[in-house]
């Protein structure tokens, strides 16, 4: 990726498109979460499509959106499978679909990116965090914490297990060459009572199984298991340990740390300037002496 322009609109412009004003996270969907400051949740939208919008362009160029994918993956309704595909082959273009479509939750100080492939909401957290942390730029005032979501899935027990049996296999169930890894497991829950975190972390963690050699470790994990649910929604993804370098993917905290490291070097450099005018001045008055 070329470098950027330091500030919160970067180089390029987008238009601000409005946001869907559909408040559910559906099964079947990819996506990015992201925390803001309450009542900011309209500025941060539009800030957080623009900086996806250009990572997007970067990262996957021209590449065209998958119009294949299955909006509703768990009904099993044949007649909404063919009213689907009817609606598709009537549609006029369907390259307008977006790449990000902004979801209002209707939650306060969280706000929902629907992503479709080719992006992966995963490497695109990863990209724009390790930007921030190596440049300092600060290309969004509101942003706060992204959460990545590899897939969603109805919010119960069996959900859960349906969705750790798709998103875990890449990372713990290959068919070959599977090492053991250390594993924890992080639910964030909002607005949801229905299933409990120790539910959520037990049926995952049975999900994980031991045939690999697999095990628990909370502090010096290879793979930690994300899972975001939110009201009927469960959604989940898998990281490494950059997670916990990048500021466990939160963007205010990346661009203080930054920030407060840029000052140090500042402070040191002026000290360096200042003893070497000290230095200089000795030098001159002993010479005149």
């Amino acid at each position: 990726m070329g470098k950027r322009k330091a500030g919160a609109q970067g180089e390029k412009k987008f238009k601000k498109g409005k946001y869907n004003t559909q408040q559910n996270v559906e099964p079947g969907w990819a996506g990015i979460y992201a925390t803001t400051v309450r009542g900011k949740e309209a500025q941060c939208r539009n800030e957080l499509r623009n900086v996806f919008q250009e990572y997007a362009e970067d990262m996957y160029g021209d590449e065209e959106i998958d119009d294949n994918e299955d909006d509703a993956e768990e009904s099993g309704d044949i007649e909404d499978a063919i009213a689907k595909e009817l609606g598709q082959l009537s549609a006029p273009d369907k390259k307008k679909k977006e790449r990000f479509s902004p979801i209002d939750t209707g939650c306060e100080c969280v706000v929902f990116f629907r992503t479709r492939k080719p992006i992966e909401p995963v490497d695109l957290v990863l990209k724009v965090c390790e930007d921030a942390a190596h440049s300092g730029a600060k290309k969004s005032r509101y942003a706060q914490r992204l959460s990545p979501v590899t897939l969603t899935a109805t919010a119960n027990i069996e959900g859960v297990k349906r969705l750790a049996a798709s998103v875990l296999k890449p990372h713990f169930h290959r068919d070959e060459g599977q090492e053991p890894l250390k594993f924890a497991i992080r639910p964030t829950i909002r607005n949801h009572n229905a299933m409990s975190r120790d539910e959520v972390i037990k049926t995952i963690a049975q999900s994980v199984g031991s045939e690999h050699g697999h095990k628990v470790d909370l502090k010096n994990y290879d793979k930690l298991i994300l899972v975001e649910i939110f009201k009927s929604s469960v959604g989940m993804s898998v990281v490494d340990r950059r997670f916990e370098s990048l500021e466990r993917f939160n963007l205010e905290q990346i661009f203080q740390r930054q920030f407060k490291t840029d000052q140090k070097e500042s402070n040191k450099a002026h000290e360096n300037i200042s003893k070497d005018a000290k230095d200089t001045d000795k030098t001159e008055t002993t010479d005149s002496l």
